[in-house]
Protein backbone atom coordinates (compact mmCIF):
# COMPACT_ATOMS: atom_id res chain seq x y z
CA UNK A 1 0.00 0.00 0.00
CA UNK A 2 1.71 3.43 -1.07
CA UNK A 3 1.10 6.58 1.10
CA UNK A 4 -1.89 8.06 -0.56
CA UNK A 5 -3.70 5.01 -0.20
CA UNK A 6 -2.74 5.03 3.56
CA UNK A 7 -3.52 8.46 4.00
CA UNK A 8 -6.77 8.18 2.25
CA UNK A 9 -7.86 5.24 4.97
CA UNK A 10 -6.40 6.72 7.71
CA UNK A 11 -8.81 10.31 6.45
CA UNK A 12 -11.72 7.81 5.86
CA UNK A 13 -11.41 6.15 9.31
CA UNK A 14 -10.93 9.24 10.77
CA UNK A 15 -14.09 10.42 9.70
CA UNK A 16 -15.61 7.35 10.77
CA UNK A 17 -14.36 7.25 14.18
CA UNK A 18 -15.94 11.13 14.10
CA UNK A 19 -19.17 10.12 12.79
CA UNK A 20 -19.59 7.13 15.25
CA UNK A 21 -19.13 9.42 18.11
CA UNK A 22 -21.81 12.21 17.01
CA UNK A 23 -23.91 9.45 16.78
CA UNK A 24 -22.92 7.47 20.09
CA UNK A 25 -23.60 11.60 21.16
CA UNK A 26 -27.10 11.37 20.23
CA UNK A 27 -28.07 8.15 20.86
CA UNK A 28 -26.99 8.92 24.45
CA UNK A 29 -29.09 12.50 24.47
CA UNK A 30 -31.81 11.08 22.61
CA UNK A 31 -32.03 7.69 25.60
CA UNK A 32 -31.89 10.19 28.61
CA UNK A 33 -34.97 11.98 27.48
CA UNK A 34 -36.65 8.85 27.27
CA UNK A 35 -35.38 7.58 30.53
CA UNK A 36 -37.00 10.50 32.64
CA UNK A 37 -40.54 9.81 31.93
CA UNK A 38 -40.45 6.15 32.50
CA UNK A 39 -38.20 6.95 35.88
CA UNK A 40 -40.69 9.88 36.55
CA UNK A 41 -44.21 7.39 35.78
CA UNK A 42 -42.70 4.40 37.65
CA UNK A 43 -41.91 6.98 40.98
CA UNK A 44 -45.90 8.26 40.78
CA UNK A 45 -47.06 4.60 40.21
CA UNK A 46 -45.11 3.33 43.45
CA UNK A 47 -46.00 6.59 45.46
CA UNK A 48 -49.72 6.60 44.15
CA UNK A 49 -50.41 3.06 44.34
CA UNK A 50 -54.67 3.37 44.62
CA UNK A 51 -54.94 6.10 42.09
CA UNK A 52 -56.09 3.82 39.06
CA UNK A 53 -56.27 6.82 36.28
CA UNK A 54 -53.09 7.89 37.42
CA UNK A 55 -51.30 4.54 36.81
CA UNK A 56 -52.64 3.95 34.00
CA UNK A 57 -51.97 7.60 32.25
CA UNK A 58 -47.92 6.60 33.38
CA UNK A 59 -48.02 3.13 32.17
CA UNK A 60 -49.03 4.59 28.64
CA UNK A 61 -46.34 7.24 28.52
CA UNK A 62 -43.76 4.33 30.03
CA UNK A 63 -44.80 2.70 27.17
CA UNK A 64 -44.48 4.93 24.89
CA UNK A 65 -40.76 6.27 25.67
CA UNK A 66 -40.04 2.33 25.81
CA UNK A 67 -41.14 2.21 22.18
CA UNK A 68 -39.24 5.33 21.25
CA UNK A 69 -36.44 4.02 23.08
CA UNK A 70 -36.53 0.79 21.21
CA UNK A 71 -37.16 2.53 18.10
CA UNK A 72 -33.52 5.18 18.55
CA UNK A 73 -31.56 1.67 19.05
CA UNK A 74 -32.81 -0.03 15.96
CA UNK A 75 -32.46 2.76 13.85
CA UNK A 76 -28.35 3.19 15.94
CA UNK A 77 -28.09 -0.20 15.35
CA UNK A 78 -28.73 -0.20 11.37
CA UNK A 79 -26.54 2.65 11.18
CA UNK A 80 -23.27 1.14 12.71
CA UNK A 81 -24.10 -1.85 10.80
CA UNK A 82 -24.13 0.26 7.80
CA UNK A 83 -20.91 1.59 9.06
CA UNK A 84 -19.19 -1.30 9.83
CA UNK A 85 -20.75 -3.08 5.90
CA UNK A 86 -19.21 0.23 4.16
CA UNK A 87 -15.41 -0.62 5.52
CA UNK A 88 -15.75 -4.09 4.74
CA UNK A 89 -15.99 -3.43 1.50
Amino acid sequence: MNNSSKSEENSISAEEHVSFVKLAQKVSHDLNNILFPILTGSELILENQSDKELIRECASDINEAVEKAIKILNDFIAKTQSITTKRNL
